[in-house]
């Protein structure tokens, strides 16, 4: 199947059960990853399920395929929290492009998913640890450095170190299901036919963006980043330990951030900021917006384009300043 697995892992933390289940009828009736992922959430309605989503061309050729996504309901109400960075890749190179997640353990536990496995494992020792330290030890544990992981923070849903977009209540489901952490590594590969790699390949790229940054923050930045396979280098590192001009890594244990959500830094502290990330502290609370305002603002559209975005797993920032929003590239 042309840039999916086919395959949704459905685990059951009241049971301690994993399923690997055949999806793609699912997919093949839907527009995409975000229509899919709905309707895993009816499907399996009775459960409480969070569900994890990938897009179309998540982890492909195709520029700024990094997104996917986290669905919920919370009081009858649907929401999603948009992932970029380098989860939704990684998850969907493990070989599977849904997890949906039931239920909750009467501990606290992790998953471990990886080359076609996942592994519920107990989680007691990372109940006080913050984000930084839980994703320390993951790596350490699983040893290996590209490990990526959502983690269950102080208020929200972190994307391994940097924090994220989510300020309506992603990381509470974590914790009401005892959930504290979904840790991925993908070794695998999608199936993507020569024809669709030629036209990817005529995609436009990009380039670096303007940042909107005081001039004091643009003073602390070591370096840019980008997300999977974007030429917008949206990211940042902000060095406050060090000099941000040196030309190596820096030797001390934590020199600085990424904020993948700008509104950590609409105070101008990043000393503030930084700690905020660590602890998994998102800025704005616990807010009722199916989509993240700030995740709205930082892409400049609508919530309706973002989900159309979702379905194809490719970032609307990137659509709208590089493919100005011309839904004729994503027809392949």
């Amino acid at each position: 199947m042309e840039f999916w697995n086919g395959r949704c892992l459905l685990v059951d933390l009241k049971e301690h059960k994993v399923e690997d289940l055949e999806v793609e009828g699912l997919i093949s009736s839907v527009r995409g990853g975000y229509d899919a992922g709905n309707e895993l959430m009816k499907e399996h309605s009775d459960g409480e399920p969070l569900v994890i989503g990938t897009g179309i061309y998540t982890a492909s050729f195709f520029p700024s395929g990094c997104m996917g996504f986290v669905l919920w309901k919370r009081n009858g109400k649907n929401f999603c929290l948009p992932l970029n960075w380098f989860f939704p890749v990684e998850f969907k190179l493990t070989g599977f492009d849904f997890l949906v997640i039931k239920h909750s353990s009467p501990s606290p536990v992790r998953l471990w998913i990886r080359d076609g496995i996942c592994d519920i494992l107990p989680a007691e020792n990372l109940m006080g640890k913050d984000v930084w330290e839980t994703m320390d030890f993951l790596k350490d544990d699983h040893g290996d450095e590209k490990v990526q992981a959502l983690i269950a923070g102080n208020n929200s849903l972190s994307q391994g170190y940097w924090g994220g977009f989510d300020s309506n209540g992603c990381g509470e489901e974590f914790r009401k299901k005892n959930l504290k952490a979904v840790c991925v590594r993908g070794m695998g590969s999608i199936s993507i036919s020569e024809e669709s790699f030629k036209k990817m390949l005529k995609v436009p790229r990009g380039k670096e963006i303007e940042l909107n940054l005081s001039d004091e923050m643009k003073k602390l930045i070591h370096r840019r980043n980008a997300c999977f396979n974007c030429g917008l280098n949206c990211y940042p590192f902000f060095m406050i330990e060090d000099d941000p001009k040196i030309l190596k890594e820096s030797e001390k244990k934590e020199p600085g951030f990424i904020s993948l959500d700008p509104v950590y830094l609409k105070d101008g502290n990043p000393k503030v900021a930084m700690e905020m990330l660590r602890k998994g502290s998102h800025p704005e609370g616990l807010k009722d917006d199916e989509i993240p305002s700030s995740f709205l603002k930082f892409a400049g559209v609508e919530a309706s384009l973002v989900k159309e975005c979702l379905n194809f797993g490719v970032c609307p920032l990137f659509f709208m300043k590089v493919l100005n929003g011309d839904k004729s590239h994503f027809n392949f």
